[in-house]
């Protein structure tokens, strides 16, 4: 359980830092490079946090 909360916690810290660099106008691809670079993800993982912004 304690897991799950915590990927939701990460999840959420993700698609706020992405929406920020929105709001500031930041390019997609600084966008995709800094959330990979801050988070240590993958490019396809910060592809799809990126997308989820705009689905909701």
């Amino acid at each position: 359980m304690c897991e799950k909360i915590e990927r939701y916690a990460e999840k959420r810290e993700i698609i706020m830092y992405i929406t920020a660099y929105l709001e500031n106008s930041a390019s997609k691809e600084t966008i995709i490079d800094r959330t990979m670079k801050k988070f240590n993800i993958t490019e396809e993982d910060a592809e799809e946090y990126y997308a989820e912004v705009f689905q909701q």
